[in-house]
């Protein structure tokens, strides 16, 4: 008879007992330190970078001959580099009415007026969710986004609303960069170090003037980062120091110093989509135009009646640009 009492129950399951636990979000690196590049705030459409390049010549000093003048040498020459945002938004709807048919609905307020992102703990987590996944777009775009040839660096039709740093380098400042040229394709651990190598050796014969610059950075995706390790542990060299103890090279933050140089390596999820190209400068040289710093992170989340939902919005400003591209070299195949 006791099997007749429970028949036609379900078996409980407990669904209020535990938190809402959040997904994994591979974080931006390109904007934080170390090695943060250059943020302009105030960007509402266009920003000139303004830019100065000098090249003064010596002379012999002393008197004009009789009847004639000083000369002056050497030049002085202002310039710019537009820097253009795209204004973007996310925006998403809530209905509550929806959410009160679940076990979310035991964790709600009582009465049918819930003029509020509820249950609390599912908005605590939304809200959270939300800010990583946006500064993970942001690192994203800024690096592959292309609107003028959807689909060139990546297959993310996040990716097609605004020209990122790639899109900079490949044509509007194809002219000026240094281009590797003789290392092309994959990266892999065979061929690692000596492609890294091959643009440290570019850079110091062709752009000299960046080897004092203290924040020399390697920037790579992931996936080329973890090549460019697997390569010298190959090495077996022993009394090198990569990814272990030393603060300088330990690689949990996903950065280490390029053994034998200034050089930070850095990954950034912004490559991922085009994990064999490579940029080496000094970070301040990469430049990101938004308008307020705190727009992607500070939402607007509202109850609209005509709806009958909760609404959120997060509107912000994106843009990418390099200062002086004669002094990257850029590893593009």
């Amino acid at each position: 008879m006791a099997s007749s009492i429970v028949e036609n129950l379900n078996k409980y399951l407990d669904q209020l007992g535990t938190p809402i636990l959040r997904e994994a979000v591979l974080a931006g690196t390109t904007f934080t330190a170390p090695n943060p590049i250059t943020k302009i705030d105030g960007v509402k459409y266009q920003h000139q970078i303004n830019l100065i390049t000098s090249t003064p010549l010596v002379q012999v000093d002393g008197c004009a001959p009789n009847g004639s003048t000083i000369t002056a040498t050497g030049s002085v020459t202002l310039s710019g580099q537009v820097l253009q945002v795209c204004p973007l938004q996310f925006l998403e709807s809530v209905c509550n009415k929806d959410l009160e048919q679940y076990w979310t609905g035991m964790l709600m307020p009582l009465g049918s007026y819930i003029e509020e992102l509820s249950p609390k703990e599912l908005a605590t987590v939304y809200l959270a969710d939300k800010v990583d996944k946006i500064a993970a777009f942001l690192d994203d775009i800024f690096w592959v986004g292309c609107s003028s040839v959807p689909g060139t660096y990546s297959v993310d039709p996040n990716m097609a609303y605004c020209n990122g740093l790639l899109y900079a380098l490949d044509y509007t400042n194809a002219s000026s960069v240094l281009t590797l040229g003789t290392a092309s394709g994959a990266i892999t651990a065979a061929n690692a170090i000596a492609v890294v190598d091959a643009m440290v050796q570019k850079l110091i014969t062709s752009a000299p003037q960046t080897l004092t610059q203290p924040d020399l950075t390697l920037f790579v995706s992931y996936q080329t980062f973890q090549n460019i390790l697997t390569a010298w542990r190959n090495f077996n060299g022993f009394h090198i120091e990569v990814g272990q103890s030393d603060e300088n090279t330990v690689t949990a933050n996903q950065y280490f110093i390029y053994p034998g140089t200034q050089i930070l390596v850095k990954a950034t999820r912004g490559l991922n989509a085009t994990p064999n190209k490579i940029v080496l400068t000094y970070a301040k040289n990469l430049v990101m135009g938004n308008d307020s710093p705190t727009d992607s992170s500070a939402a607007q989340v509202w109850w609209e009646n005509l709806t009958q939902t909760m609404w959120y919005r997060s509107a912000f400003k994106i843009g990418a640009q390099v200062a002086y591209p004669q002094y990257i070299v850029y590893k593009n195949i």
